[in-house]
């Protein structure tokens, strides 16, 4: 199963969890937090290549974390 979060239902510490343990979508996240408006804002501050940055913001927004378990 994805942990592509759907609309009928909240994400779990372990869907954050996931969506936070690649360094380049924690900074995202982080600078994100600081106040960071844009795509090119935040490959400033995190020293990510833009499409590195697009691509992180993306996941974050979308809940994918690209990683799969099965829920018991």
């Amino acid at each position: 199963m994805s942990t592509a979060l759907s609309e009928d239902r909240s994400p779990s510490c372990r869907d954050l969890a996931g969506l936070l343990a690649q360094t380049g979508r924690r900074a995202a996240y982080a600078v994100l937090a600081l106040g960071a408006t844009s795509v090119a804002e935040v490959a400033e501050l995190t020293g990510l290549r833009q499409p590195a940055a697009a691509a992180a913001l993306q996941k974050l927004t979308d809940g994918e974390s690209g990683t799969s378990y099965e829920r018991g």
